[in-house]
């Protein structure tokens, strides 16, 4: 419950839409982490607007992304999210930068 409300909160400050925060509540509920199609299943959406949104994701530090082999030996990424506390610092570090960008427009 207190990570979901963190997520939801942190979401807001750090302009994540709603696919993006569905991911994370999704993956932080999964301990081994989720594969592109589990998540799709779980949050309804399509795999490629699930790729769409752990790319943002994976590239803004909010998951993490291994690549493992699947039972038939293709490649495939398996999904984590990155931490509480690592959700957090990036919006501490977010509304620092905002609020030096405010500090330079009342100069």
């Amino acid at each position: 419950m207190r990570v979901r409300k963190i997520i939801e909160e942190v979401s807001g400050v750090l302009s994540i839409p709603p696919v993006g925060r569905q991911i994370l509540l999704a993956l932080s509920s999964a301990r081994r982490g989720m594969f592109v199609k589990e998540i799709a299943e779980r949050t309804r959406r399509s795999e490629r607007a699930v790729k769409l949104h752990l790319k943002r994701l994976h590239q803004q530090g909010f998951i993490v992304r291994t690549s493992v082999r699947t039972k038939a030996g293709r490649q495939a990424h398996l999904y984590r999210f990155a931490g509480i506390g690592r959700l957090i610092r990036l919006a501490r570090l977010e509304l620092l930068r905002r609020a030096r960008r405010l500090r330079a427009m009342e100069a």
